[in-house]
């Protein structure tokens, strides 16, 4: 008897790509097809617009059904731009015709894959879409000991995107969580061009994400992240045009944190001239604890094309700043922007995974991530912080042969 479709009506909760990204995920991990309305259903148009006016698949969302679709041999309906419908229905394949097999010495060393948006949407919410079907997916094995072979992804859009996670957010607080805390430890993300989606920007910029496979056979161990500890410094960083302006986003900062805080160092993680007027991001990256586990949490800002050059540099460092203080005061190790993000790999982890998160309660993204999760895993069962995962077990497509006939 065939399996039913789950689904999954896209005004749901948070109502925006996050749900469909996630619903892709679970599906090509575990077999099952998606049935997806109201896609995006509770977007609106610019700010004040009508709610649902500006739904359905954006550009970056096809892209990642797409790729999605060539890894599991998808059979697919609705896969157009602006579609509020899709299904999507993974089927059984023993090689994804979207890799390309790189070989040195007479052995496969690595699978390489190109994602390229035409527009500067997040290379980082693809990342997120992609990330889980890449780490616990079906993979080639490279040797004995069931080795992953590695796998070079390159997303060719935007790095510094309003409303999605930026390179730097990224690099400084996403990628140590993962590493630290969940020992995720081969991802790498390398920046090789920006690309800009502020005030009318439509430079595309380009990533490279270096990514090994979770070790076959096993699942992924449950994680606690806890015992935040003591505040030890702040990073601070600052993409602008001019000097100038830089200059002053950078001194109030630290001014600032330092009156604050006088016990944590603030130093200058990145200082970097963006070329344009236009272009301006800033993140503050809080660190707490010591030793292998530490915590980081951040708050960023991008320039929204609205201020006037005078009080630009006064809205950004406010901006910053409120939000550094607010992750700070609720008194958990992860920040509001992470919540969701880790939702998943609890529910894919052996045992009970715990997120302290202070105070803060569970972000709209985060309680739409948990209710993706359980439409598929309906034995997950979330509680407080503590989630009690499946133990997803990676599996091995085929066998490498140590050398090429």
């Amino acid at each position: 008897m065939a399996i039913e479709d789950v689904h999954l009506d896209g005004r749901t909760l948070e109502g925006g790509g996050q749900l469909l990204r996630l619903a892709l995920s679970l599906s090509c991990l575990t077999g099952q097809g998606i049935h997806v309305t109201n896609i995006r259903g509770n977007r609106s148009k610019g700010r004040g617009g009508p709610v649902g006016k500006a739904g359905g698949m954006k550009k970056s969302h096809l892209e990642c059904v797409k790729w999605l679709a060539s890894a599991t041999d998808a059979n697919t309906e609705g896969m157009t731009e602006g579609s509020s419908e899709l299904r999507f229905r993974p089927q059984p394949t023993d090689h994804a015709s979207i890799w390309t097999d790189i070989h040195s010495g007479g052995r496969l060393m690595r699978q390489e894959a190109t994602i390229r948006l035409t527009t500067p949407g997040s290379v980082y919410l693809i990342l997120q879409a992609l990330l889980p079907y890449i780490l616990f997916g079906p993979c080639l094995q490279a040797g004995d000991g069931h080795l992953p072979v590695p796998i070079r992804l390159t997303v060719i859009g935007g790095t510094n995107v309003s409303t999605s996670p930026s390179h730097e957010y990224t690099a400084q607080v996403l990628l140590p969580t993962l590493a630290n805390h969940l020992k995720v430890l081969d991802l790498k993300a390398t920046l090789h061009k920006r690309g800009w989606s502020s005030a009318g920007s439509t430079e595309l910029g380009e990533v490279q994400f270096d990514i090994t496979p979770l070790r076959r056979g096993s699942a992924m161990d449950a994680f606690v992240v806890a015992g935040r500890g003591k505040l030890t410094g702040f990073d601070v960083t600052v993409i602008a045009h001019p000097l100038e302006l830089r200059e002053e986003i950078i001194d109030t900062m630290l001014t600032t944190l330092a009156e604050q805080w006088p016990d944590a160092e603030a130093k200058v993680a990145i200082d970097e001239d963006s070329g344009k007027r236009n272009r301006v991001y800033a993140l503050i990256v809080a660190k707490f604890g010591s030793g292998d586990r530490p915590h980081r949490l951040g708050r960023d800002c991008l320039y929204d094309g609205r201020s006037r050059s005078k009080g630009l540099a006064k809205e950004i460092v406010e901006t910053t700043l409120k939000g550094i203080r607010e992750e700070i005061a609720h008194g958990g190790c992860i920040d509001e922007h992470m919540q969701d993000q880790l939702v998943v790999f609890q529910a894919l982890s052996a045992g009970s995974s715990k997120i302290d998160r202070g105070i803060a309660d569970h972000s709209l993204h985060a309680q739409t991530a948990r209710w993706v999760v359980t439409q598929f895993l309906p034995s997950v069962a979330f509680e407080g912080d503590s989630c009690n995962g499946i133990g997803f077990v990676p599996v091995v497509i085929e066998p490498v042969d140590e050398t090429l006939s």
